[in-house]
């Protein structure tokens, strides 16, 4: 049903970890957050507006958090 992906916290993730710290995120990765925040802030103003949440927001957006998770997973393991 999912893709997500767990990645173990490995000696050789770990040392990634480090390795990338500091470093500037992918564009794929930065481009997906800056969609991610804008779809919030439109489901947030919806929401206001009509005093309902829209699932389908939540769905689109919670999709979205989860392909980025998939992204920083390959981002760690070196793929990005």
């Amino acid at each position: 049903m999912s893709n997500l992906q767990i990645v173990p916290l490995t000696p050789n993730i770990a040392a990634r970890v480090k390795e990338l710290q500091g470093k500037p995120l992918p564009p794929e990765i930065t481009e997906l957050k800056e969609r991610i925040a804008g779809a919030t802030q439109v489901a947030i103003l919806c929401a206001h507006v009509t005093k309902q949440v829209d699932q389908g927001d939540i769905d689109r957006i919670v999709a979205m958090k989860r392909e980025l998770d998939g992204l920083y997973g390959k981002h760690l393991r070196g793929e990005l």
